[in-house]
């Protein structure tokens, strides 16, 4: 779970309601099926904590959660209705992290 300053308080946000977290200049939008949080944090301290969570990152603004995949094509990825921009550098890990994460359920 991430503990995420809100309206004043603190709220725990399970790992598995996260679909993708983004970067914003200092800051990060967590963002679930149901809401957006803003936090201060930096997408490497996010993607350092959450990588064991299946969190892989797709680009450099974007940190996904690899159960939330719903496609890909060309260089983007899919969460339902939602297209991430994969960027070059970071396809092919990215790709062989999805690979291997289907790999591991199924």
């Amino acid at each position: 779970s991430l503990l995420i300053p809100y309206k004043g308080n603190t709220i725990k946000v399970s790992c598995k309601e996260i679909a993708y977290i983004e970067s914003d200049a200092h800051n990060v939008i967590v963002h679930t099926k149901n809401a957006q949080y803003q936090m201060r944090e930096t997408l490497k301290k996010m993607e350092d904590e959450l990588s064991i969570y299946h969190f892989h990152r797709c680009n450099s603004g974007y940190l996904v959660n690899l159960s939330y995949v719903t496609g890909v094509k060309n260089d983007e990825v899919f969460l339902d209705d939602i297209g991430l921009k994969i960027s070059r550098p970071r396809k092919k890990e990215f790709m062989e992290r999805l690979t291997k994460y289907i790999g591991d359920i199924f």
